[in-house]
This record gives C-alpha cells, sequence and structure tokens, in this order.
C-alpha cells in the first residue's frame, strides 16, 4: 500500500517512511560528529518526568538550561504517576542507582491530556480491531491518567511523588509548568 504525500517540508517523503529517514539522518550524523563518552549517570543529580508531547522535544531543556548527560528523562502522557508504578520504578533508579538528588515534575501548557476523552478513545481502539477484552473496564479516564487543568496535575505528580514513600525527605521534588507558546516556564507551588 501507498503512503499518502506529505507536504510537510520536514516530513518523511512518499517514497520513505520515518524509519528509512531516520536511518539516513543516522548516517550522516555519523558522518560529520563523533560523541565524547560520558557517564551514565546525570551530572547535575537531576530527574526530569515531562510530557511526551512532540512539540516539547528540544524545547523543554532548552528552556531549562540543560545540556546532554545533565538529567535522566521520564516521558509519558500527561507527566504523571497515574495508573501506574513504572513512573515510580524508574525515579527510584535514578534515585538509588544513579544518584539522583532532585526530581522535577515539568507539565507543560494545552496538554492534549486535558482533552481527551475516554469515549472517543475507547471507540478509536475498538475501530482499530482493539478487543474489548483488552481495554481496561476500570475508569478508563483516570487510567489514561487525563486531567482538568495542567497546574493541578503538576501538583497531585509532585504530591504523588512525595507521598509514595520510596524516596526520603531529602530528594527534592519540583514542580513546573512550560508555556509551549513562548518557552517561559513557572514555578508550581
Amino acid at each position: 500500500m501507498e503512503r499518502a504525500v506529505d507536504n510537510r517540508s520536514s516530513g518523511p517523503s512518499a517514497t520513505r517512511g520515518n524509519l528509512e529517514e531516520m536511518l539516513a539522518a543516522n548516517r550522516a550524523f555519523m558522518a560529520e560528529r563523533r560523541l565524547q563518552a560520558m557517564p551514565d549517570a546525570p551530572t547535575r543529580k537531576l530527574a526530569v518526568l515531562t510530557c511526551m508531547d512532540s512539540r516539547l522535544t528540544g524545547l523543554w531543556n532548552e528552556a531549562l538550561g540543560l545540556q546532554r548527560g545533565d538529567a535522566m528523562v521520564l516521558r509519558n502522557a500527561g507527566n504523571t504517576v497515574a495508573a501506574s508504578d513504572d513512573v515510580l520504578r524508574s525515579l527510584a533508579v535514578a534515585v538509588y542507582a544513579k544518584g539522583v538528588e532532585e526530581i522535577v515534575v515539568l507539565g507543560h501548557s494545552d496538554c492534549g491530556m486535558t482533552k481527551i476523552q475516554a469515549s472517543a478513545f475507547i471507540d478509536a481502539m475498538s475501530r482499530a480491531g482493539v478487543s474489548r477484552d483488552a481495554i481496561p473496564s476500570i475508569d478508563f479516564r483516570e487510567w489514561l491518567g487525563a486531567f482538568a487543568r495542567e497546574e493541578d496535575n503538576v501538583r497531585d505528580t509532585v504530591r504523588a511523588i512525595r507521598e509514595s514513600g520510596l524516596f526520603s525527605p531529602d530528594v527534592q521534588v519540583h514542580g513546573l509548568l512550560l508555556y509551549v507558546e513562548t518557552g517561559e516556564v513557572r514555578a508550581v507551588q
């Protein structure tokens, strides 16, 4: 089956998919650049939990003045610990195996998780052929990690990390909100 032509100048061509484009970009990257070895522990003893929103790629770290190797990064839909222990597990690894002393929960404006509709999401899964048996019968909005306000979600996530019992009070946990329209970052209290 042929792919539709992508008219965006930065998108994959009509004859090559994303995988081929990324591998070609890597070959060009490797021809031009040699990376220096660096430790696997973050140099700033920092972990950042942020959203998987594609608008944040390349923006959040620049907005916070962070470079490659400065922080361990976790990304998920809505920068949340909702419905999963995986984020807490990963943060525990960052703290106890990699020496992280500070955790930042970085939310952002215009987050899609404030707009997601559980019923429409379930319908989309069903239309794609996902069996109803595979779709959790729990509160789906909660399972998705949906929320009404970005600031409240950052506060709730910071609280969940602090109250998890997995981290000593010496581990600092902060909440920040990045405005995708401007790049401004504000502390969330």
